[in-house]
Formats: C-alpha cells, sequence, structure tokens
C-alpha cells in the first residue's frame, strides 16, 4: 500500500484515537469527582467523533476496521462515560444500587444503538434512534447545569428520567435528523453554525441543553406527526 495510501486511511482513526482518550479521561475524571471536565471531554469526544466521520468521507477513506474502531471509542465516550458521571453525582446521597442499574440501562441502550446501526442502512438523510453522541451530549449539559444542586429529590426526579428518556430514545425507532453524510458547508450553513458557537459561548452549557432538547424532542415529534398525518412520510 502506498504511503499516501496509508495517510488517506490513519487520518480519520487519529481523531477516532483522539475520542476514545476523550472517553477513557472523562471516565476516570469523573469517578474522582471532577465532573466539569467529565462532562467537557464528552463534548470534545463528540466533536472529534464528527470529524472522524467527516474526514474519512472527504478523503473516500471509510474501512470496516474504521467502523468497529468508531464504534468501540463511541461506547466508552459515549455510554460508559456519562454512566460514570451520573454515579459520582448521586454517589454522595447513597442510591449506589439504583444509580448501577440506571447506569447500565443507559449503557447497555448505547451498545444496542451502536451494533443496530453498524448491521442496517438506515440512509444518508434520517437516524432511527437518536444518536449516541446527542444522548451523551444531553445529559452532560443536564449534569452541567444541575452540578450545585444539592437536593437529591430534585436531582432524582430530573436526572433519572431524562436518563431513561434518553436510553428509550437511543433504542427506538424513531427519526432522527442527520447531517452526517453533508462533507460540504453552504455559506448558510456557516453563517447559522457562527451564530450557535456564539450563543454557546456566551450561554455556556444553558444554551447547548437547550440546543440539544430540540433535536431530542424534534424526533418525537415528527414520528407524532407521522403517528397522527400531520405532514407527509420521511
Amino acid at each position: 500500500m502506498k504511503t499516501v495510501d496509508k495517510a488517506r486511511i490513519l487520518a480519520p482513526n487519529l481523531f477516532t484515537l483522539g475520542n476514545l482518550l476523550c472517553g477513557y479521561v472523562s471516565t476516570i475524571s469523573s469517578l474522582g469527582g471532577k465532573v466539569d471536565l467529565a462532562c467537557q471531554l464528552i463534548l470534545l469526544g463528540a466533536l472529534l467523533d464528527y470529524i472522524d466521520g467527516l474526514v474519512a468521507r472527504k478523503l473516500n477513506s471509510q474501512t470496516k476496521f474504521g467502523v468497529e474502531f468508531d464504534s468501540i471509542a463511541d461506547f466508552l465516550t459515549f455510554g460508559i462515560a456519562p454512566s460514570a458521571i451520573l454515579y459520582s453525582v448521586f454517589s454522595k446521597y447513597g442510591f449506589d444500587q439504583l444509580i448501577l442499574v440506571i447506569g447500565f440501562i443507559y449503557s447497555a441502550s448505547v451498545a444496542i444503538r451502536l451494533a443496530r446501526f453498524n448491521s442496517a442502512d438506515t440512509g444518508s438523510l434520517h437516524f432511527r434512534g437518536l444518536p449516541s453522541p446527542a444522548g451523551a451530549i444531553t445529559l452532560a449539559s443536564l449534569f452541567q447545569i444541575t452540578k450545585e444542586i444539592d437536593d437529591r429529590i430534585f436531582l432524582f426526579l430530573t436526572l433519572i428520567p431524562s436518563t431513561l428518556f434518553i436510553s428509550f430514545l437511543l433504542v427506538s425507532k424513531i427519526v432522527f435528523l442527520s447531517l452526517k453524510e453533508n462533507t460540504r458547508i453552504s455559506l448558510k450553513q456557516k453563517f447559522l453554525i457562527s451564530v450557535l458557537l456564539g450563543v454557546i459561548y456566551y450561554f455556556g452549557w444553558y444554551a447547548v441543553l437547550f440546543i440539544m432538547a430540540i433535536y431530542v424532542i424534534s424526533g418525537p415529534l415528527i414520528y407524532l406527526s407521522r403517528l397522527f398525518k400531520l405532514f407527509p412520510r420521511f
């Protein structure tokens, strides 16, 4: 194999390796009580996950190895790391056994979502089931926003239902829009991205949660619109 071909195949896998590193350090950090860092690394891992796919498509260097490697990295960053943060948040309240069960349900849902994605052709415009990065970022933003609240009942009634709801969306066949196949970004899209980045920079995790909440809710709304035939089917 030529050196150029090797570099073309290696390039996206380096970003995947970065995603894997983010998941590893995030998990270790959360178990050490560093929830801020753990959540930030999930966000960084999601960015690297997007870039590795974008690079692979631009270079036309998708391989079976790359797909499997990407799924392993995603499972750690978006499946294990959020569960570790959840356990860290509730460990001081004595909910250990229940949180272990909730965390396992979430991690298992991510594993099922990734396995189903790898084994089925869902098309280029839609995902069936909530993408695991979106679920992890939503939970990370919730963890960050509620980190200063020392009320175990409020946290329990906020974080546990949210985690279970996202777990359900992960394994569901509800349709979510996908932008992964786009390798070219239009001027309008660049402007929108710039605006979103500015909003996130100014409002921080609140903006992240707001944006992710819109995306998460969009799936059930699309499903209901199809169920009641409010709009044509995709």
